[in-house]
């Protein structure tokens, strides 16, 4: 998303709201993540002295694989972001700082929600769906010794 500063300043406090290419800006996903939509991207840019002053609000609706079920589960990535740049320039690019916005709202581990139950790590059932009958319980051969001290 680029402005020019020209715009900006014939009408003072510049308002605008497009759809951005998802892969123009965040490039190719990985596996695990797939993009629904466009980014809706809303932008205010105003002159203050000799800087342009920008902040907005950025989203898009992503399918995301859960780290714990590895079901897909909807997900909205909303972002706001600012900044401050010289108003010496000819052409303000906010592609990046949408970019960096979006990107440090993604969860570091995907999670369908708070109380998924996984899958079971012996016979591979999702938890979530249904119960199965295997042992929760694992013993560790490396404490066993300590089975055999006796105290008084």
């Amino acid at each position: 998303m680029r402005i020019a500063v020209a715009d900006i300043r014939a009408v003072h406090t510049y308002e605008s709201e497009t759809a951005l290419d998802v892969k123009n800006v965040l490039g190719a996903p990985p596996d695990y993540v797939e993009f629904n939509s466009p980014i809706q991207a809303r932008v205010k840019a105003t002159i203050s002295g000799d800087d342009i002053l920008v902040s907005g609000k950025a989203a898009v609706k992503a399918t995301l694989c859960c780290g714990k079920c590895l079901e897909k589960y909807e997900w909205e990535i909303k972002a706001d972001f600012s900044q401050a740049v010289e108003a010496s320039i000819e052409t303000l690019d906010l592609v990046p700082e949408i970019r960096e916005s979006l990107l440090v709202e993604l969860p570091v581990r995907f999670i369908c929600k708070e109380t998924c139950k996984g899958i079971c790590e012996k016979c591979g059932i999702n938890k979530n769906v249904s119960e199965c009958g295997c042992s929760t319980h694992t013993e560790y051969a490396r404490w066993d010794i300590l089975k055999k001290m006796k105290f008084k």
